[in-house]
Formats: structure tokens, sequence, C-alpha cells
């Protein structure tokens, strides 16, 4: 569920560098990281909003330039067990 804030943009030379020099990504061979890159969009999402539910069809490739992201599962209990922050 995206927020309106959360459109995409443009993702920045500074932020487009920094993904070619760290992190999984950097690792990676350039062709593969090029041809990530070249469909990279930056978004702002607010603080507790959710970037991906538990069931979505998987549709992107996320990285955390700011902020962090707590990852949740569906427990069986009907509650939410957080599995990464």
């Amino acid at each position: 569920m995206m927020d309106s804030d959360a459109r995409p943009q443009k993702i920045a030379k500074a932020d487009l560098d920094r993904l070619n020099t760290v992190g999984w990504l950097s690792k990676r061979d350039p062709a593969f990281r090029a041809a990530v890159l070249k469909h990279a969009m930056l978004r702002h999402y607010k603080e507790g909003e959710a970037i991906y539910l538990y069931g979505d069809t998987a549709d992107g490739l996320f990285a955390v330039l700011a902020g962090s992201i707590k990852m949740t599962v569906p427990a069986d209990d009907g509650q939410e067990f957080v599995a990464h922050r």
C-alpha cells in the first residue's frame, strides 16, 4: 500500500553512487548493477507506513538509504512477529 507521499522520484546521482559502492549490490557484477540501477526510483515513506504487506505480489527490490525498517510476519495467533529490524 503506497501513500501519496511515496510517489516514485528519480534517484539522485549521490544515492546511485552510494548504491554502487556500499552494500550487497556493490558486490555484484557491474552489468547486473547497471541493469538494476537503471530502474531505481526513490520513495519516501512515513514512519509506520507499510512498504510491502504479507501476501502482496512481489514487484520490486528495495534498498534503505536513510532510516530503518521493521519486518514483521503474521503469527498463527493473529499477532505480528518481528522478524528483523
